[in-house]
């Protein structure tokens, strides 16, 4: 390799692992390239194979954590929606079946909370 070959790869090459990794997250999540192309790219900054695969099996660890961690939000919201909904439905039924009037369903609150629960638990996996 000549010397202005090796200028080059130096210009280009990462100054840290925390560099490389935003480098890495950039490209998958913001620019939307697949681990393939990515490899294919840190490889042209001069990165070998094994810190390559390494780095963007981190980034992929951390965003499967992400969703997982949002997963959980979202059974948790689920939950207080379907219960919420539940609560007032048996409140409101309750309370007609008393003394006779018009008792809620509150069947958007139940069917959101269930929905969202679901997804929640299918993301967390």
């Amino acid at each position: 390799m000549d010397k202005s070959m090796q200028n080059e790869n130096q210009d280009i090459a990462f100054q840290s692992e925390q560099e490389m990794l935003q480098f890495v997250t950039q490209q998958m999540v913001i620019n939307k390239v697949s681990s393939f192309d990515t490899m294919t790219m840190l490889g042209e900054r001069g990165v070998d194979t094994d810190t390559a695969f390494a780095a963007i099996e981190k980034v992929e660890n951390n965003l499967k954590g992400v969703d997982r961690k949002a997963g959980r939000k979202d059974m948790l919201w689920g939950a207080i929606w379907f219960i919420g909904g539940l609560t007032v439905t048996l409140v409101t039924y309750s309370d007609a079946s008393q003394g006779g009037g018009r008792y809620t369903v509150a069947y958007g609150a139940i069917i959101f909370g269930l929905i969202q629960l679901v997804r929640g638990a299918y993301n967390s996996r």
